[in-house]
């Protein structure tokens, strides 16, 4: 037959038709969604919404693991009292003390009646805690005996200074004393002529060379005079130090003296 199929004249024209719009879309996928033709530019989608940044999750508070707390601040109180059981002010703080958790009483006279310090002992001690209290009666203006040479025996030199001696670097030291004077005392125009805190900076000093942090000494004027509740509240602001501290009381320290520098020279 010499005339053209219905059909296949459809179909040319609807060739035709998409030559002449070739960015129409037309439906060719099997999910039935539209796609450009070829060559037509494609639609670019919207970017997602920014979400707000989140930290990483802490594997630590995970359900199941154990929640990651700040570690306390361990306190070892190397305690120096002659005769600890004839003393009042020096029993009350120390009695204090042993009633804060994280706080460790070190009574020198009753470990070491021969006065002879264990001396690794006593290193093992301060490397254990974080913070060292050197408590004591406050006799002309320094310390008893057995802490002058437990100073002079176990801040050893390659442990506390010297060449590699940093056991102590990083650590707080401090001191809480006892003196039988008035605060009026320890002025310039009083009986004493200095401030306690001025008569200590030998402490201060060796805080500095072993590489520790100097805090603020802890004083208890009229130590045989106070009264009953006097006492008490001295006891209770003892307490309140060694539970909470006061960071502003700590000074700056600036970086570790050369390793080479010694007590001694």
């Amino acid at each position: 037959m010499g005339g053209r199929s219905p059909s296949r004249v459809r179909l040319r024209e609807q060739i035709a038709t998409r030559h002449d719009h070739p960015h129409e879309d037309h439906c060719d996928r099997r999910d039935g969604r539209r796609r450009p033709a070829r060559g037509a530019p494609r639609r670019r989608r919207p970017p997602p919404p920014r979400r707000p940044h989140l930290a990483p999750p802490d594997r630590w508070s995970a359900p199941g693991l154990p929640v990651r707390r700040p570690t306390a601040v361990t306190t070892l109180i190397v305690l120096a009292h002659p005769d600890l059981a004839a003393s009042r002010a020096n029993a009350a703080l120390a009695d204090a003390a042993r009633a804060e958790a994280n706080v460790t009483v070190h009574d020198l006279y009753a470990a070491y009646p021969g006065l002879r310090v264990d001396v690794a002992h006593e290193q093992r001690l301060l490397l254990a805690h974080d913070r060292i209290v050197l408590q004591f009666p406050f006799y002309w203006y320094s310390a008893p005996p057995l802490l002058k040479a437990w100073l002079d025996e176990v801040l050893a030199y390659r442990f506390a200074h010297g060449p590699g001696g940093t056991a102590l670097r990083g650590k707080v030291l401090q001191v809480a004393t006892t003196a039988g004077g008035a605060e009026e005392y320890y002025r310039p125009d009083g009986f004493n002529r200095f401030p306690v805190r001025d008569l200590l900076r030998p402490f201060d000093a060796t805080a500095y060379v072993t590489g520790m942090r100097y805090a603020e000494p802890f004083v208890v004027h009229r130590a045989h005079r106070l009264t009953d509740t006097e006492l008490a509240a001295e006891t209770g602001r003892y307490r309140s130090l060694l539970r909470h501290g006061d960071p502003a009381a700590v000074e700056t320290r600036s970086p570790h003296p050369a390793e080479t520098a010694t007590l001694s020279g």
